[in-house]
């Protein structure tokens, strides 16, 4: 659930939103902007509490459910752009920026050529994956430590920077 302060609202009026909600078993995340606060109200119960019991307290402008489980990321609750920086790469920014790779180590020839060719196609962020998303983890059926290995040796093939995804995962259950 996401209350959205009025304009002006008072420092005491934000922390009995909160009161009211942390009475109710439910955790706060506040965001502080210039003009407004927005605070979203956390639980598993949201959906069974009445809008009315946040928006009749003093300072509320309006009150919204967020049925989505991305509420937190939502320009409801964050209206500014988010920016993250992968190895000075800024995502989120002005810049658009290209992620590639293919799903699944499969060799080290495969490996080698697709950085180049992700490169030499501008891509700024090389991804690699050591087994197709759709698998399980507890059904592996790929190269298992030697894709470790291939992977280990990757970055230092390719002056880009290289997001290799589930990599930790599999580095814990072979060492």
């Amino acid at each position: 659930m996401i209350v959205e302060m009025s304009k002006g609202s008072t420092q005491k009026e934000i922390d009995e939103v909160v009161r009211r909600a942390e009475s109710l078993d439910m955790s706060v995340q506040l965001n502080l902007g210039t003009d407004k606060t927005v605070v979203a109200i956390l639980g598993a119960n949201t959906g069974k509490l009445p809008t009315e019991t946040f928006a009749v307290l003093p300072g509320v402008e309006s009150v919204s459910r967020i049925m989505k489980p991305y509420k937190l990321a939502s320009r409801e609750f964050h209206p500014e752009d988010s920016l993250v920086s992968v190895d000075g790469v800024e995502i989120g920014g002005d810049r658009f920026v290209v992620m590639a790779g293919p799903c699944a180590v499969e060799s080290e020839t495969q490996l080698m050529e697709t950085i180049e060719i992700v490169k030499n196609l501008g891509s700024s962020i090389y991804m690699q994956s050591l087994w197709l998303n759709s698998s399980s983890p507890f059904n592996f059926q790929g190269l298992e430590k030697k894709g470790l290995e291939l992977l280990a040796i990757a970055p230092t093939s390719m002056p880009e920077r290289m997001l290799p995804q589930k990599f930790h995962t599999f580095l814990a259950l072979y060492e």
